[in-house]
Order: structure tokens, then sequence, then C-alpha cells
């Protein structure tokens, strides 16, 4: 039996997902394995905290990973080889 996901994996795979590219909210569902509901409280606190941003476009919401995300994503990949996790 596999173990629940913590905050941290969830924010880590969302950020992770969209550092490279704009990217749209289907993709960052699939990406995530999240529904949308909860995707979109996800993606609400990750802008909040300055970790995602917004672009709006004629296809819709794009969501991209800030430089300050990506330092996260950076310090919480050596926390997980620190604990060797």
């Amino acid at each position: 039996m596999g173990s629940k996901r913590s905050r941290l994996d969830i924010f880590s795979s969302l950020l992770t997902v969209s550092k490279n590219d704009w990217t749209g909210i289907t993709k960052m569902m699939y990406g995530s394995n999240l529904n949308f509901k909860q995707l979109k409280q996800y993606i609400e606190f990750l802008v909040r905290k300055e970790l995602l941003v917004t672009s709006d476009t004629d296809k819709g919401t794009r969501y991209k990973t800030t430089s300050r995300g990506i330092e996260l994503l950076i310090e919480y990949e050596k926390l997980l080889k620190w604990l060797k996790i």
C-alpha cells in the first residue's frame, strides 16, 4: 500500500511541470495527479507565495514557475538527497 503524498511533494510536482514553459491547466492536472478542485487550491496558494505566475492567453490561463519556485525545487531536492528519500 502506497503512502500519501505530502503537500511539499504536490508543490514540487506542480512547480516541476511548469518550470520550463508556460503550462495549461490540463497538463498541470495530469502532471500532478490532482483533480480540478484540488489543483485550483494548490495553484492559488503557489501564486500567492509567488512561486508560480499566471498569464491569460487566447488559449486560457497558463502557468509558469518563478525563479523563486525554482529555488524551492532545488532546495527541496537537496533535502530529499540529504534525507536519502
